[in-house]
């Protein structure tokens, strides 16, 4: 059995299940809703969990040298048996991309020394791989036409293997 959160406008409209977007959260989620922060459309849970996928890691929007320390990002795709597992939105079926907070953590613990110099020089936009990272503090809501998903980075559950995946997910606002 799954929890279902209303994330509608009003009270009315919640009472319409096409009214808006539902936060659906498994019953088998390793995480828990925290206390509402009045925001309908967006939603916090506590609790760690070990998050596996695939993962990019780099600059690929609006990338000027020299790189600043915020323009690396590290963006994550979960698979997909643990992605059911997770919060989700009614009625937004592509697979979910995470931005992970604290990339620069993620980083140097994850990524050569060699091939981190690559990305903050600029010689080199990205690298991708398969990982599992242990996460806290999950987020989820919708803006615009798609529902955004982020943890933080706490540690590696296991080594970085640095290949090329391919990220396919839903970035919304297209």
């Amino acid at each position: 059995m799954a929890i279902l959160l209303a994330s509608a406008i009003s009270a009315d409209a919640a009472q319409d299940e096409a009214a808006g977007p539902r936060l659906i959260v498994p019953a088998n989620s390793p995480i828990r809703p925290k206390v509402a922060a009045g925001d309908e459309l967006a939603a916090a849970f506590a609790g760690r969990f070990i998050l596996t996928g695939a993962f990019r890691y780099g600059c690929w929007e609006e990338c000027r040298k020299p790189l600043e320390p915020g323009d690396l990002q590290l963006e994550f795709a979960p698979d997909p048996q643990l992605a059911a597992q997770l919060p989700h939105w009614q009625g937004y079926t592509t697979r979910p991309i995470f931005e992970i907070d604290n990339a620069a953590a993620f980083a140097a613990k994850a990524i050569p020394a060699r091939t981190l110099k690559e990305l903050q020089s600029g010689r080199r936009k990205w690298i991708t791989g398969r990982i599992a990272i242990v996460v806290d503090d999950f987020h989820t809501g919708v803006d615009c036409d798609a529902a955004w998903y982020s943890a933080r980075f706490v540690d590696l559950a296991k080594p970085v293997d640095l290949k090329p995946v391919r990220l396919a997910g839903d970035y919304g606002c297209s």
